[in-house]
């Protein structure tokens, strides 16, 4: 998936840096409030979009391509426009740099 190195049981080794370790207590805060509309992040600067317990969360790429002369993993580089709909909803585009 990020990298090419595997564990001896064939699972993916994967960074801590290119996740968020505080996932599950970022979840279990949400909980608590039902007028969240989304949670916004570029912390791996990859596209990516999920819905999870009624949020909806973003990845958001990121406009540092030049450190790796191109595209990250298939990524150009890019940033996000949001739009917050005053009905709650948001929509968001991705602009490439």
């Amino acid at each position: 998936m990020f990298f090419d190195d595997h564990l001896a049981n064939g699972d993916w080794k994967l960074s801590r840096a290119l996740l968020h370790v505080d996932a599950r207590k970022i979840t279990q805060l949400f909980t608590g409030y039902k007028n969240i509309r989304c949670c916004l992040s570029g912390h791996i600067h990859l596209q990516d979009m999920v819905d999870y317990k009624n949020v909806r969360y973003y990845c958001n790429g990121a406009i540092s391509g030049n450190w790796w002369n191109g595209a990250f993993k298939g990524f150009d580089p890019a940033y996000a426009l949001f739009e917050f709909g005053k009905d709650g909803s948001v929509t968001r585009e991705m602009v490439n740099y």
